[in-house]
């Protein structure tokens, strides 16, 4: 498969705009079947027993998460499972400050 993804992506390089997506849905058109939506979460949802959440947007580490309730408790839960248990979600300027630095490290060394 992985060897049949590579040519396709070679032969389809200026179709290929999302190369991950497009690979698949070339190689495996007619081969698949859909998963349950539970697989595929994203915390704006709300799903009862949701099984894979995709935390986008602004993160549960921040004060400004903007997603369900219940998916934030969910993340602390693990969390705290973790050696970062106890950690306290940061400020939005923390996330700009971040945010800048990142951008301003890419500029300084390109």
């Amino acid at each position: 498969m992985t060897e049949k993804l590579i040519n396709c992506l070679e032969q389809n390089r200026r179709y290929a705009k999302d190369p991950d997506h497009y690979g698949l849905n070339v190689v495996f058109a007619n081969l698949w079947f859909e998963l349950d939506a539970r697989w595929n979460t994203y915390t704006y949802q709300t799903h009862d027993d949701p099984f894979l959440i995709h935390y986008i947007g602004y993160k549960p580490i921040y004060k400004d998460y903007n997603g369900e309730k219940k998916y934030l408790d969910r993340f602390y839960y693990y969390l705290n499972m973790t050696k970062w248990a106890g950690y306290t979600p940061k400020s939005k300027y923390v996330r700009y400050l971040s945010k800048f630095k990142t951008k301003l490290r890419k500029l300084l060394y390109k």
